[in-house]
């Protein structure tokens, strides 16, 4: 949905995926590349990185000095959040960038 935006056309668009799985993280990024290209929207780089996701994300925010994160938001049940948090809210905390949330 947010690719509709039709603004994406200027930018430097990085995907990335933190999974323990190479190569289901490869695979789901090969989707999310066809994805993009039914929009006309180019990607610069995949990136598949093996670690703890907020970690991860935000390491990668500095390193490629991303100016927006776009991410997905889905739920988890209570029980998980308790012990481990939230990504997404472990970002929101961290971030000092706008966050697109889509769910």
């Amino acid at each position: 949905m947010f690719l509709m935006l039709n603004i994406w056309n200027q930018c430097e668009i990085t995907i990335l995926n933190v999974n323990d799985d190479k190569d289901k993280g490869l695979q789901l990024l090969k989707k999310l590349e066809g994805y993009f290209t039914s929009y006309s929207v180019g990607t610069q780089d995949l990136c598949c990185i093996k670690g703890d996701p907020s970690s991860e994300i935000m390491s990668q925010i500095q390193e490629l000095s991303i100016d927006l994160l776009v991410m997905g938001a889905y739920g988890r049940n209570d029980i998980v959040k308790f012990f481990f948090g939230s990504v997404t809210q472990q970002i929101l905390e961290q971030a000092n960038i706008p966050v697109l949330l889509y769910h």
